[in-house]
């Protein structure tokens, strides 16, 4: 079995902990301090919010508020547009 691509994203910084998926798009974040929220059906970018500081850890998602806590020792917390 083989797999197509269907989206790449490059970021300049690793990424930070592991993704999450909830209700649709798969959640990530970065050490370049950007969160990402990518549709999974298409590959195709829904969202970006850029932190001010890195991610650090993984993203958690609960009734769609995105949770997640920086370098800097803040918890972020983003809700779905």
């Amino acid at each position: 079995m083989y797999w197509d691509l269907v989206q790449e994203y490059r970021s300049v910084a690793r990424f930070g902990g592991s993704s999450t998926v909830a209700d649709g798009p798969r959640y990530v974040g970065t050490r370049d301090k950007d969160r990402y929220a990518i549709d999974i059906s298409d590959g195709s970018r829904r969202w970006t919010y850029d932190a001010e500081y890195p991610l650090s850890g993984s993203v958690a998602v609960a009734d769609g508020v995105l949770v997640s806590g920086d370098d800097d020792g803040n918890i972020v917390v983003l809700v779905e547009p």
